[in-house]
């Protein structure tokens, strides 16, 4: 897909591979930092204590999960895998629960 649309632009064959690597590298590594906010937000909503606390701890997991699937989904489109370099993979949505009242 991002051959085709390199080619109409007009890019030529050894210059295409290059952008289409600089592009997947960007696009994972994307993916990479928003996994890792992602795992912050988790760890944020296992030690929030107060209600406020968990409300914020939820708002911004469920940003993050957001973010997270649209990387994925923005590699997917393009055929990227990322298998054996950062291991991408798609996360289950969270059943966010707390005692305080949670979701």
């Amino acid at each position: 897909m991002v051959a085709g649309w390199l080619k109409t632009l007009g890019v030529k064959d050894n210059k295409m591979s290059m952008q289409e690597k600089q592009l997947g590298s960007e696009i994972l590594d994307d993916i990479r930092v928003a996994h890792e906010e992602w795992l912050h937000a988790h760890l944020m909503f296992e030690e929030a204590v107060d209600q406020d606390q968990i409300d914020y701890a939820i708002f911004t997991l469920e940003a993050a999960e957001r973010k997270y699937q649209m990387h994925l989904k923005r590699a997917k489109r393009i055929g990227l895998n990322g298998g054996g370099t950062y291991g991408v993979q798609e996360i289950a949505p969270l059943k966010l629960t707390k005692e305080a009242g949670g979701v």
